[in-house]
């Protein structure tokens, strides 16, 4: 019996097709010439992860993933984690290795001194959390007891203790914003709580002062007597007049600050307002919010950074202007 050739011609298309399939699924399917990191986050649908997948080069086809993941039985088993893929790997071995939580950790390290945007600048870097979405949760109202004596309207940047942190599954915004704000409270011991409230401090307060320190001096053996210097002055009901608010108002990182950024208007701006700024400017280390909780008492009311980072302290505002003449300009 002589077979219909449109017979023969769909065995033949259907044959083709399959192995058309089986390439896509199991021959190198990455767009990327070196090994890629690619992040599932906790609760990623398949196809939220289809769709990373294909704007990182990872896979060329969509349907075609989520079609795989169907027929194999993983929709449900997908994992989330930080996979390494290295630029040869399949849509197959894609699907098994998140299917089965093939991950590698990850690490983040947050720096002494630095604030919300260079976080936010350095998790998007990295592929994490995305820069908006990483200042958008430090808003959000975290059920934490250290955070309690934070006014409503300053978010929880200086509360992100300068530390290196393993992510677990959840590496979101909130989670890891959570991680740090806990270090923070476990460093917070009770030797040190209990000065702060000897001192009538709060949590705010010292953590405000703080930031200051952090950003304003660099050798650790001059943050006490600053500290001394700047809680005096809040005292004096004299305005703090600290370089650094002005930059971290107008975003810049320098030594050289501007006369007309002085009048900015600005609850940060320490030149135009009493007290302390509106919240924290950066996230402290240990170290600077031991000085501020521990001041050294001395006769100096001014001081200045040198370009080198050596501190110049001055009784007089006379004294002061000449060091500033001598070393700034």
């Amino acid at each position: 019996m002589k077979i219909p050739k449109y017979i023969i011609w769909i065995i033949a298309a259907t044959i083709i097709l399959f192995l058309l399939y089986l390439a896509q699924i199991y021959l190198p399917s990455s767009l990327n010439k070196e090994n890629k990191a690619f992040l599932v986050q906790k609760g990623d649908s398949v196809s939220e992860i289809a769709q990373n997948l294909k704007e990182q080069g990872l896979i060329r086809n969509v349907l075609l993933f989520k079609g795989y993941v169907w027929i194999t039985g993983h929709s449900a088993n997908l994992k989330s984690g930080r996979y390494v893929f290295n630029p040869r790997i399949s849509l197959a071995n894609i699907t098994r290795m998140i299917s089965v939580g093939d991950t590698q950790g990850l690490e983040i390290t947050i720096i002494e001194g630095w604030d919300k945007y260079d976080i936010g600048d350095y998790l998007q870097g990295k592929d994490i959390v995305i820069k908006k979405d990483f200042l958008k949760a430090l808003k959000t109202s975290f059920d934490l007891e250290i955070l309690n004596d934070k006014p409503n309207d300053v978010d929880s940047d200086g509360y992100l203790f300068p530390d290196t942190y393993k992510l677990g599954d959840d590496f979101s915004a909130q989670a890891i914003i959570k991680k740090a704000v806990l270090n923070l409270d476990k460093k917070l011991d009770s030797s040190l709580r209990e000065e702060i409230i000897k001192q009538g401090e709060t949590i705010f307060e010292i953590i405000t002062m703080a930031s200051l320190i952090e950003k304003e001096v660099i050798v650790p053996n001059d943050r006490a007597i600053v500290s001394g210097i700047l809680w005096k002055r809040l005292e004096s009901k004299m305005p703090l007049q600290v370089d650094a608010t002005i930059n971290y108002i107008t975003g810049q990182k320098g030594i050289d600050i501007k006369q007309e950024d002085l009048a900015l208007d600005s609850e940060y701006n320490t030149y135009r307002y009493l007290g302390l700024p509106k919240g924290p400017i950066c996230n402290p280390g240990l170290d600077a919010i031991t000085a501020a909780i521990y001041p050294k008492k001395t006769s100096y009311w001014y001081y200045l950074s040198k370009p080198d980072g050596i501190t110049i302290f001055s009784k007089t505002l006379k004294e002061h202007n000449i060091a500033r003449a001598k070393y700034l300009k």
